[in-house]
């Protein structure tokens, strides 16, 4: 439940469409690199985002100006 908007400012939600069902997909931890395919989404107050615990994903680095 987001309790605020998102903006590009405040670093959107990356997820990789998918990633859940698929095994074979091979992601570094800790990587910080766009990967084909990605979605970014970001979100406005009061939605709510629902995935599956095996999607991957991570939040985009925020920028200067962005609110909590």
């Amino acid at each position: 439940l987001y309790l605020d908007n998102i903006t590009e400012r405040e670093g959107g939600l990356c997820v990789l469409p998918g990633s859940h069902k698929d095994n074979s997909i091979k992601i570094e931890a800790n990587s910080h690199h766009s990967i084909d395919g990605e979605r970014i989404l970001y979100p406005e107050r009061g939605d709510v985002v629902l995935m599956h615990a095996n999607l991957w994903h991570r939040a985009v680095k925020s920028q200067r100006g962005g609110k909590k």
